[in-house]
Formats: C-alpha cells, sequence, structure tokens
C-alpha cells in the first residue's frame, strides 16, 4: 500500500482471520470491544460477523471528496490519496448497519453512536435494542412516540384537555413537545412521527433536533402528507383537518414537511389511504412519491385507518412503479379491540414492509381513564390481567402489541412525562398465551370499534 498497489482478498484473508479471532475472544468472555476495520465488501463483513447477533456494525459514511481532502490533509502515514479510488470501486455499501456521517465533529458521531446502540447510559435504552425497519437501511426502536396529541390544542385522546392544564399558547405547547421529546430520547426511543396535519407538530419536532444538535443519524423521523391542518389553534374549530391525496397537496406539502425537518425526515408516508379516497389507483401520485424516493432517499409509506384496514394494505404490498415496489412501509392501527388488520400487516411484513402500529391504546379507551360505563366488563377483564402481570392497564395494552412478530415499531402517544414513563414500562411486562387468551374477549368488531372511534370528543 504504501508503494500505491491496493490489497487483494488474497492479501486481505489472514488479516481478516485475525479480526474475527479477536471478536470469538470478546464474544466468548462476554466483553465489549470496538474493532475498526475498512471491512470494504459484504463477504468480509459477514466473515467477520460469523453470525454473531451481538455484533453491530456502524458505517461511517462519507463522500469521496470529503475523505480525499482529509487523506491529503494527513501526515506522516504510509497511504495516501492515490489509493483511494480503488477504495471505492471495491466498496459495497451495508445495508445492514447503523449508517453515521463523517461529517460532523467527533464528539456528536460518538454520541449518536453511543445513543443508537444504547450505550449512552439512559437506562431505557438496553430494553429497546434497535432493529432494522423493513428492507430500508434504518434502525428503529420498538417503542416510538407520536405528535398527534403534541403538536396541537385539540386531539380526540382520552383525557387530552386535562394533559394540557388549559396551556395552549404556541410556546407552552412547544416547551411541552420538547419535554416529551426529551424523555423519550431519554428513554430509549429512537423514532419520532408526525404529521402535516398535527399543527405545528412538524415544526416542534424541527425545532427540538434543532437545539439538541441531533445528527440525522441519531433518530428516525417519519411524517405525513394529505390532510391539512384547519382548526386554527382552536379545540372547538367545526373541522379541524380536511383530507386531500392529490398530487398537488402532495407537492405542497412534502416542501413544507423538507423545510421543517431538513436532512431529519427519513419516512414520508400518505396520511390515511382508503380504498375510497383512490390514492392507491392515482397513477400521477404514485409516480411522484416514486420519484421522491429515488431522488431524496426517502423510504416511501402509508397508513390506513377505518374497517377495511386489510384490504387497503394488501393492495399496497403489491403496487410497484417501473417493476419497483413503492411502499417501504405501513402504519396500521391495531390493538386488543381492533386486531382485524393483523392478517395483513403479517403479510406485509413478510414482504419486506417496515410496520407501526399507531392507537395501540385505542385513544385512551385502554388506560384507566376510560370511565365509559358500557366499558366496565372489558375494564374489569383488564384490570385484573394487568393485576396478575403487576402491570397498568396501558402498559398491557402495549404488552399486547408489542409482542406481535411483525410489530416493528408500536407508537405511544403519550402528551406527559408520566404516562410516557408507564408506556415505557411495557418492555418490562411478561406478556404470555395465558394473557393473549384472557384479553381475547375484549375483541369488537372493526364496524363497532371504528363508530366508538368517531364518537371521541375533540379536547
Amino acid at each position: 500500500m504504501a508503494a500505491g498497489s491496493p490489497l487483494t482478498d488474497e492479501d486481505r484473508r489472514p488479516w481478516l482471520a485475525r479480526l474475527r479471532n479477536l471478536i470469538q475472544e470478546q464474544a466468548q468472555r462476554g466483553q465489549d470491544a470496538i474493532l475498526t476495520s475498512s471491512a470494504l465488501k459484504a463477504d468480509y463483513r459477514r466473515f467477520l460477523r460469523n453470525c454473531h447477533d451481538e455484533v453491530h456494525l456502524v458505517y461511517l459514511q462519507g463522500d469521496y471528496e470529503l475523505i480525499r481532502q482529509r487523506l491529503e490533509a494527513r501526515r506522516g502515514h504510509f497511504v495516501g490519496s492515490d489509493l483511494l479510488a480503488s477504495q471505492f470501486a471495491a466498496l459495497e455499501e451495508p445495508d445492514d448497519a447503523l449508517i453515521v456521517s463523517i461529517g460532523a465533529e467527533p464528539a456528536a458521531i460518538v454520541r449518536d453512536i453511543k445513543g443508537a446502540l444504547g450505550l449512552d447510559g439512559t437506562g431505557g435504552v438496553a430494553e429497546m435494542e434497535l432493529r432494522r425497519f423493513g428492507t430500508t437501511s434504518l434502525s428503529v426502536s420498538p417503542l416510538g412516540l407520536g405528535l398527534a396529541a403534541l403538536g396541537r390544542p385539540g386531539y380526540i385522546n382520552i383525557g387530552h384537555t386535562d394533559d394540557l392544564g388549559g396551556n395552549y399558547g404556541v410556546p407552552e405547547l412547544e416547551a411541552r413537545a420538547h419535554a416529551m421529546l426529551d424523555a423519550a430520547y431519554e428513554g430509549g426511543i429512537r423514532y419520532f412521527d408526525t404529521a402535516r396535519s398535527y399543527g405545528r407538530g412538524e415544526a416542534f419536532l424541527g425545532s427540538w433536533l434543532d437545539t439538541r444538535e441531533m445528527s440525522p443519524a441519531a433518530v428516525v423521523v417519519g411524517s405525513k402528507w394529505g390532510y391539512t391542518y384547519t382548526a386554527g389553534w382552536r379545540v372547538d374549530a367545526d373541522i379541524h383537518e380536511v383530507k386531500e391525496h392529490s398530487l398537488s397537496v402532495l407537492q405542497r406539502q412534502w416542501s413544507e414537511s423538507s423545510a421543517r425537518l431538513g436532512a431529519h425526515l427519513d419516512l414520508y408516508q400518505i396520511h390515511s389511504a382508503t380504498l375510497d379516497s383512490g390514492v392507491l389507483e392515482n397513477e400521477e401520485v404514485l409516480a411522484d412519491l416514486a420519484r421522491l424516493k429515488v431522488s431524496t432517499g426517502v423510504a416511501i409509506g402509508l397508513t390506513v385507518s377505518g374497517p377495511r384496514q386489510g384490504p387497503v394494505v394488501d393492495q399496497a404490498i403489491e403496487i410497484e412503479v417501473d417493476g419497483v415496489p413503492l411502499f417501504d412501509s405501513v402504519q396500521a392501527t391495531w390493538n386488543l379491540l381492533e386486531r382485524s388488520a393483523g392478517p395483513s400487516l403479517a403479510r406485509a411484513y413478510a414482504a419486506g414492509l417496515g410496520i407501526i402500529v399507531k392507537e395501540a391504546l385505542a385513544n385512551g379507551r385502554l388506560t384507566d381513564r376510560n370511565s365509559d360505563a358500557c366499558f366496565e366488563r372489558q375494564k374489569a377483564i383488564l384490570q385484573s390481567e394487568a393485576q396478575r402481570l403487576e402491570a397498568s392497564i396501558d402498559g398491557l395494552a402495549l404488552a399486547g402489541v408489542l409482542a406481535q412478530p411483525w410489530a416493528d415499531v408500536v407508537l405511544s402517544g403519550a402528551a406527559r412525562v408520566d404516562h410516557l414513563a408507564s408506556n415505557l414500562a411495557a418492555l418490562n411486562v411478561a406478556w404470555n398465551d395465558e394473557a393473549a387468551d384472557r384479553l381475547a374477549a375484549l375483541i369488537e368488531p372493526p364496524e363497532t370499534y371504528w363508530a366508538e372511534r368517531s364518537e371521541l370528543d375533540w379536547n
């Protein structure tokens, strides 16, 4: 290499073997270690990992020009910039690694890696090992935080009025959102979900990311297009949001979302795609989503709602643009009351889509706040099972969703730090077959569930 000759596979083989032996020794001792290697090819990385699930890959990513400049500024090293072209020619970028840009300051890079791998001492992260999101390169936490109840003064969650305590000013709600985002991050949450229609949800999330100097690699951010917020910052508005899945709305809202979230925006979702909306047959919209996916690298998803979620998910799985599957993820309602989308979500997961579950607590119906007299029988079942498993009702309900093998991210919709802490405790609930059998009695017909949801008041 000092003579300007790149290494061959044969040259590298003994060195890779030494490195793999080091990894094996550390694994047998149960010790943590950091090993750095160019490991340019996928075969090299498979060889080094040697089927050890506890070996995590971190890809320090930089472009050719940046690395060339750094090589030329380096002094006293036997390798100069003349070998860089051969290195990039051999490079096979990983799709199973945490990707961190080398453009940031070293301290920020270290912080982001430690945070993503659960090494930042926050305590809650250890129970939330990150997992790959579908076939994307994104790494997500099993619990995420949704901003539906944090970006605007009004929402349909039971008890939302009490959560906000009458503090509806923009600065007050932004401060609340930032406190919730801080608590979520400290608790190990690395997926954050918002939408254009969540009032100032995108703006609050964007300002938190900026003030905390959070690099794009540290978290995964998803937003949605298709609804426009129309409540004018009022809780008693006649119409809170207007749905339109047109090309013009997509293009306008993409521009708005990009301006607020910038390079942090990882996932852009159709908000509440239904069979009736026709968005999955709108070739202009689908083509533009495919264009965004290629030109920006953003993952493309959809959310579904209503009693016919399953057929929409099944349709989305099959959609291709120019022979390439369009959708990388689906976000759906699934909880102990409404489970009808489960088989379709399992099929989507098997097809390689990432799965996000929303409304896991049924907008508060699956919490101790539900005082509906018609729900007393179901609540008694929940209380009995929660007591048996030494859990809160919300923790039990979330544990039931986390137990689904296809669920990549389950969203918390909490608007208070103490409620979020209770949600995080779901990770420690010992869900089992007995719990699943006893709580099957809670299942409602989809039509009943969605009719009940439509009666929830904005508050």
